[in-house]
């Protein structure tokens, strides 16, 4: 016998806070979130795929609008893993904190939230 219980209803020690005023997202390092795509005005992805010939001087480029986490669909994403890569591609604070916030909002993060 067993039962499925949906991470999102556990109580857990994992905390998120924000800060507005000062841009900060900090959270503990438990924090899961369920897998997302999300997409940011203004920011793209850009992938380098060598066509059949692959030179230097001439790769296939593909652009993307959105940041996938957990492509393979394992679950298990930490929160800290989408923020890294949200640093990757040189998003600012105040669009990480909005992103951190709406993930919250649909319940994407299973976590505490605490707004500033």
């Amino acid at each position: 016998m067993s039962t499925t219980v949906d991470p999102a209803h556990l109580e857990t020690g994992a905390r998120v806070r924000i800060n507005r005023a000062k841009q900060l997202v900090i959270l503990t390092d438990d924090v899961q979130i369920s897998p997302v795509v999300i997409s940011i005005k203004g920011y793209r992805i850009s992938t380098l795929t060598p066509p059949t010939q692959p030179t230097p001087q001439n790769p296939r480029v593909n652009d993307e609008r959105f940041v996938r986490l957990d492509p393979l669909h394992r679950g298990g994403q930490r929160l800290s893993d989408l923020i890294d890569a949200l640093q990757q591609l040189k998003v600012d604070n105040e669009d990480i904190v909005d992103i951190v916030s709406e993930l919250h909002a649909m319940g994407a993060i299973h976590a505490n939230l605490i707004d500033n």
